[in-house]
């Protein structure tokens, strides 16, 4: 069984805040979903769950208060 890495709450908060400014404008964009792609892989850990966030800020599970 392998261990996961914790993980630092303030980057998902960062990567949430990327994610809802992103969708602020209503548009969905290929550029920007490429860029919000990059992003993830570069601040989130590997094994961190980059969709699960999209899918959160997607369904307004999040805030930019939370």
């Amino acid at each position: 069984m392998s261990e996961t890495m914790p993980f630092d709450p303030k980057e998902e908060a960062l990567y949430s805040i990327c994610l809802l400014a992103a969708f602020a404008d209503g548009g969905k964009a290929d550029a920007e979903r490429e860029e919000l792609k990059r992003i993830g892989e570069t601040l989130l850990p590997p094994d961190f769950n980059a969709a699960g966030i999209y899918q959160k800020v997607l369904l307004k599970r999040t805030t930019t208060a939370a």
